[in-house]
């Protein structure tokens, strides 16, 4: 950051970071954008057999940092009635929860496949410990799925288009008794056709190099 000409944010906690160090006069914003093609197609649930009335759905890797084993936990523990919990990822050495009733993992699924189960899902849920945004919650938005998230990164910010959680305790109650709210999912994905695509990430760079 000292040699930089300008130092990009893309979440509050980055620009807090920035000015912490003494660079907020370089401090830029530069939005996390996914394409406006990232849509899933119906059909998942029908393929891989899930015949609950209900799914959530939880991707991107089972890394320690993922929190997939702790999600496993919470849900077996919150018990909602007839949901099945798919956990998608790479790695199955690192963190794959144990085989219990009602999970289903997958195993290094293409991107189209998780865009699929995201948009038949009725939560998509990133338990993560840390992440550097969180694109996946802009992918969920596209897809008008309702998404939980804990309070880090892109979540905090976007938390006014999903449900953020600070606690285990918190996370197996919203899993027990989640209820989708029609409008917040309507201006979810708004908000990312208004200010998270590809193109308003190439603004934000090409307005930097005048």
């Amino acid at each position: 950051m000292r040699h930089a000409t300008f130092v990009g944010w893309g979440t509050s906690f980055d620009l807090e970071h920035i000015r912490r160090h003494g660079h907020g006069a370089k401090a830029t914003r530069c939005r996390y954008g996914v394409p406006a093609s990232t849509q899933g197609r119906p059909g998942f649930k029908a393929v891989v057999g899930i015949g609950t009335a209900r799914m959530y759905l939880s991707a991107g890797g089972f890394w320690p940092r993922k929190g997939m084993e702790e999600l496993t936990r919470a849900f077996l523990e919150s018990r909602p009635p007839d949901t099945t919990l798919v956990l998608m990822g790479y790695d199955l050495r690192k963190g794959v929860p144990d085989a219990a009733p009602g999970v289903r993992v997958i195993e290094s699924p293409e991107h189209q496949v998780v865009l699929d189960a995201m948009c038949e899902a009725d939560l998509y849920v990133m338990n993560s410990r840390s992440e550097g945004f969180g694109v996946v919650l802009l992918e969920a938005m596209l897809n008008r799925t309702p998404w939980t998230a804990r309070d880090i990164a892109g979540a905090h910010d976007l938390s006014d288009h999903g449900t953020v959680y600070a606690t285990y305790e918190d996370l197996v109650r919203l899993l027990a008794s989640f209820t989708p709210d029609s409008a917040q999912i309507a201006r979810a994905r708004e908000r990312v056709l208004a200010n998270h695509l590809v193109e308003h990430a190439f603004d934000d760079i090409e307005a930097l190099l005048g």
